[in-house]
């Protein structure tokens, strides 16, 4: 693994080892296969999963002066199952969800992600049904983007008239976007 020190950079190597640079990204990057040690990451990040690598990126130490931390992910159900290693989740605010196939029509997020603030379904063509308990799981999210070819289906339990909370929806470029707007006093 090739070692760079204390660089400012604006793109990311593969197979590389970073130490104390700063990260002016823009654009998606894939961070696979580096490690980040004492790093600065300013502006916004735009992390896309690889398709062939096995080894997700390893931050320690870093600081996430961003906007916005976005993760474009293939098959989140692999992905939440591994990135409990990486720490990433602590620092996610849009997931970009891309399905691993076609008929894909229900998604399942077991981890925690503590910033969480978006989740872009709109690559989904056959996604129906939105969860209603993520917006109870993760408190800080505050949209759901699904695709614009959806028939919308809230998947409602029996939520306390406390606990509920008021949505608006709204069409967007590319989806629907499902707004959070308050609870219900």
């Amino acid at each position: 693994m090739r070692i760079v020190k204390q660089k400012t950079l604006h793109a990311v190597e593969p197979r590389t080892e970073y130490r104390g640079c700063t990260f002016y990204l823009e654009g998606p990057h894939c961070l696979d296969d580096c490690v980040f040690d004492n790093c600065s990451f300013r502006g916004e990040m735009h992390y896309v999963e690889s398709e062939e690598s096995q080894r997700y990126p390893e931050f320690r130490n870093c600081n996430f002066n961003c906007k916005e931390v976005s993760m474009k992910s293939i098959g989140v159900d692999e992905l939440i199952a591994e990135v409990e290693t990486i720490d990433i989740e602590k620092i996610i605010t849009k997931l970009i969800v891309v399905p691993f196939s076609e008929t894909q029509d229900k998604l399942k997020i077991e981890r925690d992600l503590l910033k969480i603030k978006t989740i872009d379904l709109s690559a989904y063509e056959s996604y129906n049904e939105i969860p209603v308990e993520w917006f109870e799981r993760f408190p800080t999210l505050e949209r759901v983007i699904l695709p614009l070819s959806t028939d919308l289906v809230i998947c409602f339990q029996e939520i306390p008239l406390k606990k509920r909370i008021k949505f608006n929806i709204s069409r967007v470029n590319n989806g629907y976007k499902l707004t959070r707007l308050k609870k219900i006093d």
